[in-house]
């Protein structure tokens, strides 16, 4: 007999605790579960701070649609973003460090004369 056949043949409360039953082994969520272990979605040994911050209307709107987007909550993509943009702020100085390095190592004229473009690039701008 199927779940639903034998649903309909119970009465009374032994229905309402089937209908529970049936309910709560049913997945509400199929997305895969991540490596975490609070709602957060932080990893369980990350130490979660409270932090108010202001961010101007368009922004928060377009945070809300990513989030909604992706099934996440809104304070969960900011908390991405701010990580995606501290790793890319790494990413740009350790670029700058490697094209200062070959600068001061280069000894071509041309080479330096370029480096120092391109180095002048990344501090004001192209």
């Amino acid at each position: 007999m199927n779940n639903a056949a034998s649903h309909l043949s119970l009465r009374g409360e032994q229905a309402h605790t089937r209908a529970l039953q049936v309910c709560a082994s049913s997945p509400i969520d199929n997305r895969k579960p991540r490596n975490q272990n609070n709602r957060s979605g932080l990893p369980a040994s990350s130490k979660v701070v409270r932090q108010t911050v202001g961010l101007p209307a368009v922004t928060a709107r377009h945070a809300r649609s990513l989030a909604k987007q992706r099934r996440l909550s809104a304070n969960r993509i900011i908390v991405e973003l701010v990580e995606e943009g501290i790793e890319a702020q790494k990413r740009k100085q350790k670029e700058f460090f490697e094209l200062a390095e070959r600068y001061r190592a280069a000894t071509d004229p041309k080479d330096v004369a370029r480096l120092g473009d391109d180095l002048g690039g990344m501090v004001f701008g192209d």
